[in-house]
């Protein structure tokens, strides 16, 4: 009896384990979560140079660094404004502010390392970390966790904070809504009335039959 108390209790358990770790991750845990996890994976060369992407956070401070053949480093604090990051490449180090959200033509040196930096996460990290992606403890969910603060910071400019923090990391605030029906109507009405003004018809002219019916009218006599 008591043996069967026990396996109830284990399983119990082991129960409320798997279902905590399948549960996702919120936006306060991904916020105050420390972790620092490295993703390897073979390079260039037929794999002769290894290509390392590590991902440190302690609660505001994350630090990415990537290295193939030269290494960048990007230091960035997304609880201080103004909001910016700090980049160590090819040796020195250089600070590099927001002004505006990136468009997909901006050559603006925080867009290009902004850019590079989210396309490191996504090639290096989010493809290659093992594990699950709702779960902290894992390096897939350390690299997602990290993935979205550094979007809602760097692109739609959230600055976090410790104590009060109610932005949803997990929202997309961009929309690509199609237009309702009536606003299709509309649309249509209008461009049937500027097609039927373009082609006005020429005034009626009349017919050669009543041109010939009508009375002549006879010259005057001197």
């Amino acid at each position: 009896m008591q043996w069967s108390k026990c396996n109830f209790f284990l399983l119990i358990i082991v129960c409320s384990l798997n279902v905590q770790a399948q549960s996702k991750f919120t936006s306060k845990q991904c916020l105050d979560a420390d972790f620092s996890t490295i993703i390897d994976n073979e390079g260039k060369f037929f794999g002769l140079l290894k290509n390392k992407l590590s991902v440190k956070k302690n609660k505001c401070d994350i630090e990415v660094s990537f290295k193939g053949i030269l290494e960048t480093v990007w230091k960035i604090d997304i609880c201080r404004e103004p909001i910016h990051m700090k980049v160590t490449s090819k040796g020195s180090q250089s600070v590099y502010k927001r002004d505006a959200e990136c468009e997909k033509k901006d050559k603006t040196d925080f867009c290009y390392f902004r850019n590079e930096l989210i396309l490191n996460i996504q090639d290096q990290g989010l493809i290659f970390a093992p594990g699950q992606k709702e779960n902290l403890e894992d390096s897939h969910g350390q690299v997602y966790c990290v993935y979205l603060l550094l979007k809602k910071h760097l692109d739609k400019g959230a600055l976090f904070s410790l104590l009060d923090s109610n932005i949803d990391i997990f929202s997309d605030s961009e929309s690509c809504s199609l237009p309702t029906s009536t606003e299709k109507n509309e649309v249509q009405v209008n461009a049937e009335a500027l097609s039927s003004n373009e082609k006005e018809e020429p005034a009626p002219q009349k017919k050669v039959e009543e041109l010939k019916t009508e009375p002549t009218k006879e010259a005057p006599r001197f």
